[in-house]
């Protein structure tokens, strides 16, 4: 009752992907395959925030056996943008785990996709259709367009095995129209979870090693929807957290909430704010949310916040969305998956 009777709750409806845990991968490298997840889930809209609030599926089976890579919400409430992996089997015929077969599993699987859909399940359209590379983790532009991550770039990335084929993400755009998808970014690393921000720059996760150690790579940058002005905004030479994720607006400011992570892990772990007005490398612009909670690799993302951060046992969270500057929407797991 008491966090339900913040001003900032001020919704009865939200939505949010569902999804098997089962992965088959364990890196980020590797975690854009169409074929890790186990299949299932939807994108889904819940009614009533108390736990006996009714959930319902929006795809309800309609694109086949497969998972959900990303969602945005438009800026009305009414559809979202999404990438959906088909998978019509489970598992895949080729070993999706020792790395040798990938190029085995892309001519066996079908790509990911970009699609968008009403929130009434209605005007369901499918807005990409490469048919070997995988587009996901969309967000919507100011503009109408669409900003979005892809291995189009078809580099294999500095780790690993060249057989394993860590293709490398870059980010991509859509025009309203959906007629034409441009570049926006050239790294030779990744760069990854774009998302559209209050002031209409996109915020991304870029990976890079120039200057810097083997570990800490992973910087919050942003970037223009037309790919002009690419710049660092947080943790671009510091030493821990190794990596911030998913980063978003906090209303009414320049903040950012974000996800804390380790080098190779996925994007869950600690909630960070992020306070890009005092510099790119300042550790006290990073304070976390959840200070009992640390990342699956590296060191503790610097100080608790003023208030002293959530009280919780650890766990790992993901994908939060600020509803202010201390009330956050977030998914969470009581323990870390195994």
């Amino acid at each position: 009752p008491i966090v339900l009777g913040n001003p900032a709750v001020d919704f009865d409806r939200f939505v949010f992907i569902q999804r098997h845990a089962a992965h088959s991968h364990r890196n980020i490298t590797g975690s854009q395959y169409p074929w890790v997840h186990k299949p299932g889930g939807d994108v889904c809209v819940k009614t009533g925030l108390e736990p006996s609030g009714s959930v319902r599926g929006v795809l309800d089976g309609r694109l086949g056996p497969g998972h959900v890579h990303g969602m945005d919400l438009w800026w009305d409430a009414d559809r979202v943008v999404f990438a959906y992996a088909r998978q019509p089997d489970w598992p895949p015929k080729w070993n999706t785990v020792a790395g040798n077969d990938v190029f085995h599993l892309r001519g066996d699987q079908e790509p990911t996709h970009l699609y968008q859909i009403g929130l009434d399940s209605s005007g369901l359209v499918q807005l990409t259709d490469h048919h070997y590379w995988s587009d996901f983790e969309p967000t919507y532009t100011a503009d109408g367009g669409v900003v979005f991550a892809s291995d189009r770039s078809g580099r294999s990335s500095e780790c690993g095995k060249f057989s394993a084929d860590h293709t490398v993400i870059n980010l991509y755009s859509l025009s309203a129209d959906g007629k034409t998808i441009r570049r926006l970014s050239d790294n030779k690393d990744i760069d990854r979870y774009p998302h559209s921000l209050q002031n209409g720059l996109i915020a991304y996760t870029r990976w890079e090693y120039q200057e810097r150690h083997f570990f800490e790579v992973h910087s919050i940058w942003q970037v223009r929807p037309d790919g002009t002005m690419a710049d660092a905004v947080a943790n671009q030479h510091l030493k821990a957290p190794f990596g911030l994720r998913d980063a978003r607006s906090v209303p009414g400011g320049s903040k950012l909430i974000a996800v804390a992570t380790g080098h190779h892990t996925f994007a869950y772990g600690p909630v960070v704010l992020v306070d890009p007005s005092q510099g790119i490398n300042v550790s006290d612009a990073i304070r976390s949310v959840t200070p009992h909670t640390l990342p699956q690799e590296g060191p503790a993302p610097g100080k608790a916040v003023p208030e002293g951060g959530v009280p919780d046992r650890g766990g790992v969270y993901q994908t939060p969305w600020a509803l202010s500057e201390d009330c956050f929407l977030v998914s969470y797991s009581h323990a870390r998956p195994p």
